[in-house]
């Protein structure tokens, strides 16, 4: 594991570990509970589905509207 972690790889994971760490998904869905991708979790499968940087950043973010 010590290996691992000095790879390019592992230290490239525990970052985005570390990054995922200071955005914990809202329980209500927060910024995504309106978005076409949302039941509950993100159905595009992005871990960090339901906070405020994943709905800021994501280019997938559609929300129904209607046109008047």
């Amino acid at each position: 594991m010590k290996c691992y972690r000095s790879s390019p790889a592992g230290r490239e994971e525990l970052r985005l570990q570390r990054l995922r760490q200071g955005y914990k998904p809202q329980p209500d869905g927060g910024p995504c509970k309106n978005c076409i991708h949302w039941r509950a979790r993100c159905l595009l499968g992005f871990p960090e589905g339901g906070t405020l940087a994943a709905a800021v950043l994501c280019s997938a973010m559609e929300v129904d509207s209607l046109l008047e």
